[in-house]
């Protein structure tokens, strides 16, 4: 019996290790909003950090964003820099020239690898790069 209790302490203890852990996480990320100003369905990607102070990258796409409105994704920023980019669906792009990352047409959410060039069905784009400090949501405003 008392090994039991143990056993059930340890578990409860490592728990709310966790979830102290994500909160600390969550709390050094800002939440990804995007506000599309233009008259056309925006497909986002993003390129953030896997975890702060992690150089590891995570890149996804496509969040989708109607026009005229805005729309706070379940993509969390850690603290720091991070890319974006955008296709819309009547032409718009919104692209940068601060690096460049291999995207699909379809849904994704991989690593970033580091090697050059872009493997089969994949093609290369152009991301802006955003820096995020101290907030709890990072919004990127699409203009038309």
């Amino acid at each position: 019996m008392l090994g039991t209790r143990w056993g059930l302490s340890v578990v409860f203890v490592s728990l709310a290790t966790l979830l102290i852990g994500v909160g600390e996480a969550r709390s050094q990320a800002a939440q990804l909003q995007v506000c599309n100003q233009s008259n056309q369905t925006a497909y986002v990607a993003v390129a953030r950090h896997a975890g702060f102070n992690d150089p590891r990258l995570i890149l996804s796409g496509w969040y989708n964003v109607g026009p005229a409105s805005c729309s706070t994704f379940n993509v969390f920023i850690p603290w720091g820099d991070f890319y974006l980019y955008a296709d819309g669906d009547q032409g718009g792009v919104w692209s940068g020239n601060d690096t460049r990352f291999c995207v699909t047409d379809q849904a994704f959410s991989r690593w970033v690898d580091p090697s050059p060039g872009c493997p089969p069905g994949l093609y290369i784009v152009g991301f802006n790069r955003y820096y995020t400090s101290g907030t709890s949501v990072v919004t990127w405003t699409l203009n038309p």
